[in-house]
């Protein structure tokens, strides 16, 4: 068992050193636009909790910022 445990430990750390790295690339891919995502459980047991209203819940949040803040904002 303590093998098991020290593996998904060196997973993690080297997930957590690679994970900035990512970013880095899809900073360029969008072009200076801001990209949000959105996980959610659209079909198991979180979904009444987060599912498909999580993602409106995001919508309703842009269009907001953007009534504020305007559409060159985004």
């Amino acid at each position: 068992m303590q093998r098991g445990g020290a593996l998904i430990c060196a997973i993690v750390i080297v997930l957590g050193l690679l994970g900035p790295a990512a970013g880095q690339g899809a900073v360029r891919l969008t072009h200076g636009k801001v990209v949000l995502a959105v996980i959610n459980d659209q079909s198991g047991v979180y979904a009444d909790i987060g599912g498909k209203h999580g993602v409106e819940a995001v919508k309703m949040a842009v269009e907001d910022f953007v009534k504020k803040y305007g559409p060159n904002a985004v």
